[in-house]
């Protein structure tokens, strides 16, 4: 066997460039972006605009695939080829300033799935371009076979030289002690994934289509691997779903959610054994191979009317989402591909042709996954509080937010309505807050405050979601038996107080006060004054020694406010505040400012806190 010389593949690697450039550019542009987040990870203060451009570069790989192969196939000519590439560098520009352009942006989930569906249209777009206007069936079997088994290759050779390439580097830093920076791993892993393996891929791309339509070589490593590992594999997720099903029928016991991931992975698998054993089952009656043709479907069909059941289900309990409109779309499309088959399934183009058209007329327009999933929540939640009494047009009863308390979230009034609910009401609230905010953002229901949930959470770096809660006036953490879910801890990272101004005070103290070991601190101070600090639940008293002289530092606030938070997952890491707690009191004989820096706390409120105390007399 002669292998190729270094000019074979130099020849072979600008012929791939010459045939596709814009789809390795695309690549290029991905890696080279990659990298770069990769090397300034520290210094880059909004990674987002890079992040943007790598996932652009992403997907100009497959949609520019797809308009090379549509071109040659279709003998177009090289200006028809260029007006494409043009078309297709504005929608990349255009999704470019679609994706969220920093950390401020609202709503940075919905683009990102959006995209998502993007590249998964581009990549079905591959598979179907070149048989839109000419082409057999055989040619388009042969063509997806290629471009499947050259993927597959491409990964294989890529795989190879990473695990050589680390290796080298893994031997230079043993042997030679050459200084090899951990991040040079991930940035080969990126180039070879990104360049290497696009750019071989690129290379073995088919485009002579007459010969693919004439060709009958059906590899028998191809046939093994789908009568021997597929086959078997797709028999027994049916054995597993038909038992379920009979478990459902005789116990009455409705479908798990489960069910329906399971349905659609069974659908997706037994699809693609159907489409990669197409041209062998036509030639093989007596086969296992002719049975997924047809004889796949009609097994299919009763797990789609289960997956129907589940979805009913968990629509009729909670609503359309996002991930439960899609189950829907994916029902409704099996059921059409499998009665399609079933009744003729004489044209497989159609599988990727129907799945790329359903999935992009469902990322736009009110019929869309987004519209629909947010009114579907909207009217859910406006339902539970419509009928609860909370909500009549307008939010009745809603705290109203004390604009002057600047250190932390506080409400006059709070939690008016949380005795209304019951736990699981409640906590049904929580979820469907929380989805339209993660998801939709909170524009649809903002006309039922008087006052801006949007304001309010910047004014606190606090997720709207919290501030929605709140304004209703419920707490905003999840319930359950025996109270909230956790109780919260502070601990101020990077706290301002190691330089304080003291203007007006005369004292200055470290408290470290702990409920259960060390509730009381006694300062022995000048002039015979003695002052005894107590922490007790949610109240820290400054007392002056055989005196009724007393000063109350209110804990529960910052307890409550905290509460809420930590339940409701309002302070990600980047929110939590990194400054100490300033609360300030006075009254007639004594005037206190408490720094606390950090406190633990149980059912009961803050059980151990810690921080600096300033204070003064003013009765002297």
């Amino acid at each position: 066997m002669k292998l190729p010389s270094l000019s074979h593949l130099y020849n072979q690697a600008i012929l791939a460039f010459r045939k596709h450039p814009l789809v390795i550019l695309a690549a290029c542009t991905a890696v080279f972006f990659a990298i770069f987040l990769v090397e300034q990870e520290d210094s880059v203060e909004n990674a987002f605009p890079f992040i943007n451009l790598l996932l652009c570069g992403y997907l100009g790989v497959a949609l520019f695939l797809a308009i090379d192969v549509f071109s040659k196939a279709s003998n177009q000519s090289g200006s028809f080829r260029v007006v494409a590439w043009s078309v297709g560098v504005l929608l990349l520009v255009g999704v470019y300033f679609y994706l969220p352009g920093s950390e401020d942006t609202l709503n940075k989930q919905i683009p990102y799935i959006r995209y998502s569906i993007l590249a998964i249209a581009a990549h079905l777009l591959v598979s179907f371009a070149p048989f839109l206007s000419r082409g057999t069936l055989n040619g388009f079997w042969q063509f997806n076979r290629v471009i499947f088994l050259r993927f597959l290759l491409a990964v294989l050779y890529s795989g190879f030289l990473y695990v050589g390439l680390v290796l080298a580097l893994v031997a230079l830093d043993e042997l030679f002690k050459v200084d090899v920076d951990e991040k040079r791993y991930f940035e080969i892993f990126i180039f070879i994934s990104g360049v290497f393996n696009t750019w071989f891929f690129a290379a073995g791309i088919p485009d002579k289509y007459d010969e693919l339509d004439l060709n009958v070589d059906f590899p028998k490593g191809l046939r093994t691997f789908i009568l021997y590992v597929l086959i078997p594999l797709l028999g027994l997720y049916f054995l597993i779903l038909y038992s379920y099903s009979i478990k459902i029928i005789f116990a009455w016991d409705w479908p798990s959610g489960i069910i329906t991931y399971m349905v659609i992975a069974v659908a997706v698998l037994g699809t693609l054994a159907m489409l990669l054993s197409y041209p062998y089952s036509l030639r093989e009656n007596k086969s296992p191979l002719a049975f997924l043709n047809k004889g796949y479907f009609w097994v299919l069909i009763p797990m789609i009317i289960m997956l129907y059941l589940a979805i009913g289900i968990r629509v009729a309990d909670y609503g359309i989402t996002i991930n439960r409109y899609i189950a829907i779309l994916l029902a409704f499309w099996l059921s059409g591909i499998s009665i399609y088959m079933v009744v003729s399934g004489k044209d497989i183009r159609l599988i990727p042709i129907s799945l790329f058209s359903v999935i992009l007329l469902c990322s736009f327009g009110p019929w869309g996954l987004f519209d629909a999933s947010e009114r579907s929540q909207v009217a859910r939640l406006e339902m539970l509080l419509t009928n609860a009494g909370i909500l009549e047009g307008k939010i009745k009863d809603e705290p109203e937010w004390n604009k002057t308390d600047t250190v932390r979230l506080s409400f006059n009034n709070p939690n008016t309505n949380d005795h209304i609910l019951s736990d699981s009401l409640h906590n049904e609230v929580v979820s469907i807050v929380r989805y339209l905010e993660d998801f939709h953002g909170l524009n649809a229901i903002e006309g039922w405050f008087t006052q801006s949930t949007r304001e309010i959470a910047q004014a606190h770096n606090l997720s709207e979601n919290a501030i929605a809660m709140r304004l209703m006036g419920l707490r905003a953490g999840r319930k359950h038996t025996g109270g909230y879910e956790s109780f919260p801890t502070f601990y101020a990272s990077g706290s301002q107080t190691s330089l304080l101004q003291i203007d007006g005070f005369e004292y200055y103290y470290e408290l470290s006060l702990h409920q259960k070991n060390e509730p009381i601190d006694s300062l022995e101070l000048s002039d015979g004054l003695e002052l005894v600090l107590s922490l007790e639940p949610g109240v820290l008293m400054l007392a002056r020694k055989e005196t009724d002289s007393l000063l109350k530092f209110d804990l529960n606030k910052v307890y409550d406010d905290f509460m809420d938070m930590n339940n409701a997952g309002y302070y990600r890491s980047s929110m939590r505040p990194n400054e100490s707690i300033i609360l300030a009191e006075e009254n007639e004989w004594l005037k206190a400012r408490l720094y606390i820096e950090r406190f633990r706390s149980k059912e009961e409120g803050i059980t151990e806190c810690g921080g600096k105390l300033l204070f003064t007399f003013t009765d002297k």
